[in-house]
């Protein structure tokens, strides 16, 4: 029982003395980290891709817009659609392209939105 607490303090020391970011270092908390250092996203994303053999998750992609679009952070959630779309992470559907819609209205204006929703082929303007 005694040797137990003391593997038990002895891990909680570790932990606490440890630098945890770099072990469960997320690609959100990456992002968030660029964006405050001003930092390309792109380039994160591309760490993240190759730390990830290449293979990069899409919902993990489309979670990260989802969470930046709810925080307004409107510009640094159409770079990293704009990277995922540029890199084919994933075949797009409606759902992306509703998203696209609304980030580059947010940050481009009405007028570029429309031109954007005029590429959208038909079968995906849901």
């Amino acid at each position: 029982m005694m040797r137990h607490n003391n593997l038990q303090q002895h891990a909680r020391r570790i932990l606490a003395n440890s630098s945890r970011t770099r072990f469960f270092h997320t690609l959100e908390s990456r992002i968030e980290s660029a964006v405050s250092q001003k930092a390309d996203i792109s380039t994160v994303l591309e760490q993240w891709r190759q730390k990830q053999g290449n293979h990069l998750n899409p919902s993990l992609v489309r979670v990260t817009v989802e969470k930046l679009r709810e925080s307004q952070r409107f510009r640094h959630a159409l770079e990293v659609s704009d990277w995922m779309v540029e890199q084919k992470i994933c075949h797009l559907v409606p759902e992306d392209f509703a998203a696209r819609f609304h980030l580059i209205e947010n940050v481009l204006g009405l007028e570029e939105a429309e031109k954007f929703f005029e590429s959208v082929p038909e079968n995906l303007r849901g």
